[in-house]
């Protein structure tokens, strides 16, 4: 017999909120946090990775031309046809086997150890008298290029051209780290614009809720006209709208961080950004930070060489040099070929197979080998095209000393600028405080009338906003003069791999 069971109400609830319970607690990333992570996670810098990856493999590819090259080869032949070789001979079978080691050098030099053994079994009255039927060998052989890889030029130069693309590739994924830690850093201090921007224009709206209140009762007393009072609801209602627009700039700049980041969507809920408190100011030189009296936490930061630090020039310089060799290399292989080579060796021939592998005579044999191209259009093509890829490389270089210049003087100019800017815009922010004070206190007294309260309210949230973008633009500033200046973006963030 089955008896229903009736589930306390308690315990349903219990189920449905299980999950929630369950949830994973929120994580709060500092800046630091959000560019090590950005830094881990990047799909633009794992790209960037895999193109290092493959120069690297071009860069084995290159090496492996000096690989040993092990050759083997077995055949049989049965043929009637007299030739050069065997001009006596007719009906003749030969069964050869040839194994060679050979092995080529940077300096154009080849050298290569073969080992040879046949038999053979021809028809004829002749045959016994011409030739025995079983030889070996084994030989020693050597080559060297005199003119188009001229001891090994053009080996060399491929092999630098190689390893300057490698180190172009290594400085490129660097400067791609660099540059993701400052867009992850624009993105952070865009936040905290916007969150510094939501609690003004809500301690704004607090501060009119409040008065609005007082005026009520004024108003109810006769003590303030009514139109005064709508002037306050009217400014009461834009600020929320204001409000309104200004959490939703939150919510916006949030959602880009962690797309910057590359935090998974189902993540985002358990990512809280952590609020900046202190905003550090940095200085040039230990002069600047010794007499400086704007703020008692100084960062000292030097100037340094661009050119020495960048990863980007140092990338483009290397891949000047990956032309230059490119360039070599095409013009060694324009040239007509020399090239020298000579043979020792040692072997037999005999009746019997123990006879021929006693290797009891020697053979030797030298020459030299003339190359020469009549109008070799493709060679000359492909020199042409190096020469202008150099040329290219070379202006690419220039263009970008120039703009590394540039960058660096709006850097430092951004800096000391952004820096008067967060002073300036914090004085004035603390007069317009001062000034709505003043004047609150003299509507208190009635020597003031509400439309200058309404006004004065504006003004110190405006002024307000005007310092939090100061301060954002100045943190701003400090990460595009590190990236300027080629120093790390955002000190406390392993740029290695």
């Amino acid at each position: 017999m089955n008896i229903p069971v009736k589930v306390p109400v308690f315990l349903s609830v219990l189920v449905l909120l299980a999950p929630r319970v369950l949830q994973a607690e929120p994580r709060t990333f500092t800046l630091q946090d959000c560019v090590a992570y950005g830094l881990e996670h990047s799909l633009a810098l794992r790209n960037a990775a895999i193109d290092e990856a493959v120069v690297q493999s071009r860069v084995d590819a290159v090496d492996g031309a000096y690989d040993p090259r092990l050759h083997g080869q077995l055949s049989y032949t049965d043929s009637q046809i007299r030739d050069a070789t065997s001009l006596f001979l007719s009906d003749r079978q030969l069964t050869a086997g040839e194994l060679s080691l050979g092995k080529a050098f940077s300096s154009g030099t080849r050298v290569e150890l073969r080992v040879e053994h046949s038999r053979i079994e021809a028809g004829g009255e002749l045959s016994t008298l011409l030739t025995e039927p079983y030889s070996s060998v084994a030989a020693l052989s050597l080559s060297q290029s005199i003119l188009r890889n001229a001891f090994g030029q053009a080996d060399r130069a491929r092999r630098r051209g190689a390893d300057a693309g490698g180190t172009a590739a290594r400085l490129a994924y660097e400067r791609e780290a660099e540059l993701l830690a400052g867009r992850v850093a624009d993105a952070y201090w865009d936040v905290q614009m916007a969150r510094k921007n939501f609690d003004t224009g809500r301690d704004s709206l607090s501060r009119a809720q409040r008065l609005l209140e007082t005026n009520r009762i004024r108003v109810d007393d006769g003590l303030l006209d009514e139109t005064d009072l709508l002037s306050f609801e009217a400014l009461i209602a834009t600020r929320r709208v204001e409000v309104l627009s200004l959490s939703n700039a939150v919510a916006n700049t949030t959602d880009a961080l962690k797309n910057m980041m590359q935090l998974p969507r189902d993540e985002w809920g358990t990512v809280q950004i952590a609020n900046e408190g202190s905003v550090l100011k940095i200085t040039l030189n230990c002069e600047e930070a010794a007499s400086s009296k704007e703020d008692d936490s100084l960062s000292v930061i030097f100037r340094t060489d661009p050119a020495r630090v960048r990863k980007d020039l140092a990338a483009v310089a290397a891949l000047v040099s990956q032309a230059e060799a490119k360039l070599e290399m095409r013009a060694s292989e324009f040239r007509h070929d020399l090239r020298l080579f000579g043979e020792v060796g040692r072997g037999s021939s005999a009746e019997d197979l123990d006879g021929s592998i006693e290797f009891d005579d020697d053979a030797w044999s030298v020459g030299v080998m003339l190359d020469v191209g009549w109008g070799r259009t493709a060679e000359r093509s492909a020199l042409e095209e190096a020469r202008l890829l150099h040329e290219k490389a070379v202006n690419n270089r220039k263009a970008l000393n120039a703009a590394v210049e540039l960058e660096c003087s709006v850097a430092d100019r951004n800096l000391h600028n952004g820096w008067e800017r967060v002073v300036e815009t914090r004085r004035a922010r603390d007069l317009q405080q001062k000034k709505l004070a003043l004047e609150q206190e003299k509507f208190e007294q009635g020597r003031s009338a509400i439309n200058l309260i309404v006004q004065y309210e504006d003004d110190f949230a405006l002024a307000s906003q005007g310092h939090n973008v100061a301060l954002a633009s100045y943190q701003k500033a400090i990460v595009q003069y590190r990236l300027a200046h080629g120093e790390v973006p955002v000190l406390g963030v392993k740029m290695d791999k």
